[in-house]
C-alpha cells in the first residue's frame, strides 16, 4: 500500500475516508530540509565553540539551506528531463510542471553547487562548513527517502511473491502493490 497523500496515512490507521490534496512526499522534503538545517545549525555552533569556524557563522545555515534545497529541487527536475528527453520533446510544458519526476543526482549537484558559491559570497571557508554540514545533509537525506518509500516512489527491484508473506505481516509492509509512476530515477534506464 502506498500513501501519496498525507490523508491516506490517516485513513489507514484510523480507518477515515478524508482526502486533502497534500502530497506525502512533498511534507516529507520540507520536514527533510527544515530538520537538517536544525542539525546544520547545532553543528555549526558546534564548531564555532570549537574555533573550526568563525562567529556568527550560524547564523547563515537557514539562508544556506534554503538556497541549496531551491537550486536542489530545480536541478532534481532538470536531471530528471535530461534523463527522458525523449518525453520531454513530445510535451516539454507537461513535464516541466509535472508533480513527479526528481533525480537526486541532479539535486545534489545543482544544491551542493548552489550551497558552495553561496559560502563564497559570504567568505566563509568551504571545508569546515562542509564538514559541519554533511551529517545534516544525510539526515535530510534520509528523510526524503522514507517521503519516496511513503508515496509509493520506492518501489524498485522484482516483484514481491505475495504467496510467500506470513499472515500475520501487513501487506504495506510487505511490498508496495504500485508502479512507480512519479519516479525517482537512481537506477540506469
Amino acid at each position: 500500500m502506498t500513501f501519496p497523500y498525507i490523508t491516506d496515512v490517516a485513513n489507514a490507521v484510523l480507518g477515515t475516508q478524508w482526502h486533502l490534496p497534500l502530497p506525502t512526499f512533498g511534507l516529507l522534503v520540507a520536514a527533510a530540509i527544515l530538520s537538517a538545517a536544525l542539525v546544520a545549525r547545532r553543528e555549526v555552533l558546534r564548531q564555532e565553540s570549537l574555533g573550526s569556524l568563525a562567529r556568527a557563522t550560524h547564523t547563515i545555515v537557514l539562508d544556506l539551506a534554503g538556497v541549496a534545497a531551491i537550486a536542489g529541487i530545480v536541478g532534481a527536475r532538470v536531471f530528471y528531463i535530461f534523463d527522458h528527453s525523449s518525453e520531454f520533446s513530445a510535451d516539454p510544458l507537461a513535464m516541466i510542471f509535472s508533480r513527479g519526476g526528481f533525480s537526486i543526482y541532479g539535486g545534489i549537484c545543482f544544491g551542493a553547487v548552489a550551497g558552495i558559491s553561496f559560502l563564497k559570497v559570504r567568505g566563509i571557508p568551504i571545508a569546515p562548513m562542509l564538514d559541519a554540514v554533511a551529517p545534516a545533509m544525510m539526515l535530510g537525506y534520509g528523510i526524503g527517502r522514507i517521503g519516496c518509500q511513503l508515496a509509493g516512489d520506492g518501489d524498485w527491484g522484482i516483484p514481491a511473491n505475495m504467496a510467500l508473506k506470513p499472515d500475520w505481516l501487513p501487506d504495506w509492509l510487505w511490498t508496495s502493490n504500485t508502479t512507480c509512476s512519479a519516479s525517482i530515477s537512481l537506477r540506469p534506464r
